[in-house]
């Protein structure tokens, strides 16, 4: 690569970077190229070059997400022996996603920002972001219900979403990530196992 092909691109990375911060703390409405360009510092014409347009800069934002880092989060919850190791790969779990929510805490704002205001119809769009950790986490939950750590009662993609949610809450909106312990005590609370734990 060029020194001319690096400053580029070094460009282009500070304009998504500082885009993506307004846009999840203005929304797409209240964020102009202007707006971003003046932040960037860089002019409007670099912004129109480099993303073509605002519509496109506020899509590929999103783009930042690396889902190959989420699914390694995913790979802690694998089959627990017994409720003890089930509590513990759980925290485990959540901690590592805090971590995740606190190096990405812009991102998780914009994606925030954009289901409220639904620019991109992103409902659908949204799932398949967290999915690499959704899908290993329902099917954690289904082995956590078969040992006795959660009840059977509890719908598990409800569970999923009120605990991916709430960590959310609790680290990127009122930053308190000191309470996840307390938040899984809450989510699922320690019980004596209905079945005898697997060998």
């Amino acid at each position: 690569m060029s020194e001319t092909e690096e400053n580029q691109e070094t460009k282009k990375c500070q304009i998504l970077k500082t885009a993506t911060a307004l846009f999840a703390r203005l929304g797409y409405a209240g964020v102009s190229i202007r707006h971003i360009a003046e932040a960037s510092g860089c002019n409007v014409a670099s912004v129109s070059y480099y993303f073509g347009g605002k519509d496109k800069l506020y899509k590929e934002c999103f783009e930042l997400i690396e889902s190959d880092e989420l699914a390694n989060l995913g790979s802690v919850l694998i089959l627990a022996k017994s409720t003890s190791e089930f509590r513990f790969k759980l925290t485990v779990f959540c901690r590592s996603f805090s971590d995740y929510l606190i190096k990405n805490a812009e991102l998780i704002r914009l994606i925030t920002c954009e289901l409220n205001s639904q620019k991109l119809h992103s409902h659908e769009f949204i799932k398949q972001i967290f999915h690499p950790i959704t899908q290993p986490l329902n099917q954690f939950f289904e082995e956590g219900v078969a040992l006795g750590c959660i009840n059977q009662k509890v719908k598990i993609s409800l569970l999923t979403r009120v605990l991916i949610n709430g960590l959310i809450t609790e680290v990127v909106f009122l930053k308190e990530e000191e309470k996840i312990d307390k938040f899984i005590d809450e989510l699922c609370p320690v019980r004596a196992p209905m079945t005898q734990n697997r060998s």
